[in-house]
């Protein structure tokens, strides 16, 4: 970014606790970030898939070629399902590792080892232009399963 491009609104703008999704944008991209593969998904509002995409093309490689797989999965996944970037309220990128979701890092991850301390959500929502909702993998399981899975409203899971 140049001195006088205007900041991207969307950097750092979410956290797990408050996500900004715009009503007028239709769907969400999921991407879970795994040592050995990349899988990416668009739902709907009532949470339809209608779309889902992989790679395994990262493995192994540096942070910058993980970023690239990551972004091509995003690319895949709107062309999948048919959809434009502007139809998009944002983006949840699960990660294989340890990570400060609020902050947006990855601080390291056993299965991706040159991993540290990297700002992830917010490269990711400058690269693509979206809100970027970043955190563990496990965290973001356990959300999903308290909100929409097994264990909708109880007060404490395992």
């Amino acid at each position: 970014m140049s001195p006088t491009s205007p900041p991207n609104p969307l950097v750092g703008a979410a956290s797990l606790d408050k996500p900004v999704l715009p009503a007028q944008r239709p769907y969400a991209i999921g991407i879970d970030v795994g040592g050995t593969k990349i899988a990416g998904g668009v739902l709907d509002r009532t949470l339809e898939v209608l779309a889902i995409c992989h790679r395994k093309d990262h493995a192994g490689r540096s942070p910058e070629k993980v970023v690239d797989a990551i972004e091509l999965v995003y690319w895949d996944a709107l062309r999948s399902a048919g959809i434009s970037p502007n139809q998009v309220a944002g983006v949840g990128i699960s990660f294989a590792g340890h990570t400060l979701g609020r902050e947006g890092l990855v601080l390291t991850s056993s299965n991706l080892p040159e991993w540290h301390d990297m700002p992830l959500r917010d490269v990711m929502a400058e690269r693509l232009k979206q809100l970027v909702v970043l955190d563990n993998d496990t965290n973001f399981a356990a959300i999903v399963e308290h909100r929409y899975g097994a264990a909708p409203g109880a007060s404490d899971i395992v």
